[in-house]
């Protein structure tokens, strides 16, 4: 049944991610084609167990991304969002097309400095309604950032500050897809100055949020 094939899906998934932190443990660069090989093979076996669960997407992407292919795992991320997080990957098409950039970035550094309530309704319109774990959304950020999805990787971290913001990474990545969506608005005019202005704002609040919670944690 569903269950049974959720089931596999992370079984398979787990093998593939075992075998991924083995290799790197071990250190030897010898082997590293062989072993992406056998991770693309067991996250293709996952996907095809259960074609619902981004997992698996996410796990090949990264397979790609190790092996130099980094539009096959755009590609791959895409299809990832297409199941959990269809808003994230709107915004990422609307910037892309160069309009709403200077909107988005406005929309950003408010509920970054708003907190709360702001951050809660950017997460609410950005995750779908079973997202995956933290951990999981933490780990796509970083893999959006990699390969340039800059837009797509903000709105899933605002996602993850409206549930725990007192997550260091999360303030950190943030920040780094606040400076890569500002460069990228600055060729669009005086609409774009104006969002690169805000989203170096954005970026600087978010370096001071992180620096908030290291402290805390050493309290």
């Amino acid at each position: 049944g569903e269950h049974l094939s959720q089931q596999l899906c992370q079984a398979l998934c787990s093998l593939a991610e075992c075998r991924f932190c083995e290799d790197e443990e071990l250190g030897d660069e010898a082997s590293t084609a062989a072993m992406l090989g056998e991770c693309d093979a067991w996250f293709s076996r996952a996907a095809a167990v259960d074609a619902s669960s981004p997992e698996p997407l996410q796990g090949l992407a990264n397979v790609k991304l190790q092996g130099g292919d980094t539009e096959g795992a755009r590609e791959l991320m895409t299809r990832s969002l297409e199941l959990w997080a269809p808003d994230c990957l709107a915004e990422e098409s609307t910037a892309a097309t160069g309009a709403g950039a200077a909107g988005s970035s406005e929309t950003a550094m408010q509920s970054d400095e708003g907190a709360g309530a702001a951050a809660a309704t950017v997460a609410a319109t950005a995750l779908g309604s079973d997202p995956p774990s933290f951990e999981m959304r933490i780990e796509a950020a970083k893999l959006l950032l990699e390969v340039g999805m800059y837009y797509a990787a903000r709105r899933v971290l605002h996602g993850l500050i409206a549930e725990n913001d007192a997550v260091f990474d999360a303030w950190c990545l943030l920040g780094l897809a606040h400076v890569h969506c500002g460069k990228a608005a600055r060729g669009e005019g005086e609409g774009g100055q104006a969002a690169a202005k805000e989203a170096a704002g954005a970026a600087r609040e978010c370096a001071e949020r992180a620096r908030a919670v290291m402290g805390a944690d050493f309290v």
